[in-house]
């Protein structure tokens, strides 16, 4: 999940999670407009953080229940991490949030994208010795 939302999410997305406030403007609170900032900045980051990590590790993770025989629940699971993880790699996402476009001199972008990619085929393979 970390390679993945660094590769896909965070690197392309670090200026557009910055929140520009002009608090130069408001010479008597510098510090608390800084400070609120920063702070709302950190909760747009928490927020896409929490929905990108429950929609990938908690439809990733369907079917790893020591109780269940479901073979359909493990099925979702691999379709899961196969949409989440090879679909990137393959095909070209641009959304508000999402960019899976490579700058080939990115060295740090495209160290992710592949960690992501054998991460997520490792967990693929797992599901599949489930089955």
């Amino acid at each position: 999940f970390l390679a993945n939302y660094v590769a896909y999410i965070f690197i392309p997305n670090k200026r557009k999670f910055k929140i520009d406030i002009n608090c130069a403007s408001d010479e008597a609170n510098v510090f608390g407009c800084t400070v609120g900032e920063k702070l709302l900045h950190w909760v747009v980051v928490f927020g896409v953080l929490s929905i990108f990590g429950f929609l990938f590790i908690g439809t990733g993770s369907l079917g790893y229940n020591i109780y269940s025989d479901s073979k359909i629940m493990l099925l979702l699971g691999m379709a899961s991490m196969t949409f989440f993880t090879i679909g990137p790699f393959i095909s070209n996402w641009d959304t508000p949030f999402y960019d899976t476009n490579v700058d080939p001199d990115d060295f740090k972008k495209s160290f992710f994208i592949y960690l992501s990619l054998i991460t997520g085929l490792i967990v693929i393979l797992m599901q599949i010795q489930l089955l």
